[in-house]
């Protein structure tokens, strides 16, 4: 089969440039910044025994993280939660804000929004 001399002439040139156009193109879209919108669960641990949440807290957060499009695409969104420690809360009120310190997340990846931003939860001591 003969190739028509246009195509013949420099055909590795031609390949070379063509991979190498590619790969330029692969590397300038993986970086380029993007934005995912994922629900994320809400964990509570070391809840006393004696005490019980009166008001039911959210089950997941609609969360927006802002990274670069590899960093999101390698990031597990099973993985994620935002963990509520309720280590040495009593009975009453009590705030959690700064939600997106609480979120684990790849350090590559920011949270640029949390909805709700901020739960409040009551807890009451259960009766004997």
């Amino acid at each position: 089969m003969n190739l028509p001399p246009f195509i013949a002439n420099n055909l590795l040139l031609k390949i070379v440039s063509v991979v190498m156009a590619s790969l330029f193109w692969l590397y300038v879209m993986a970086g380029k910044d993007a934005e995912l919108r994922v629900q994320v669960p809400v964990v509570l641990v070391n809840l006393g025994n004696n005490l019980t949440i009166v008001d039911k807290p959210p089950v997941s957060l609609d969360v927006e993280l802002h990274g670069s499009r590899l960093a999101l695409l390698a990031l597990r969104k099973e993985s994620l939660r935002l963990v509520l420690d309720m280590d040495g809360v009593k009975e009453g009120s009590v705030s959690f804000s700064n939600l997106d310190k609480a979120l684990i997340a790849d350090s590559r990846v920011r949270v640029t929004r949390i909805s709700p931003a901020h739960i409040e939860l009551t807890l009451a001591k259960v009766a004997d």
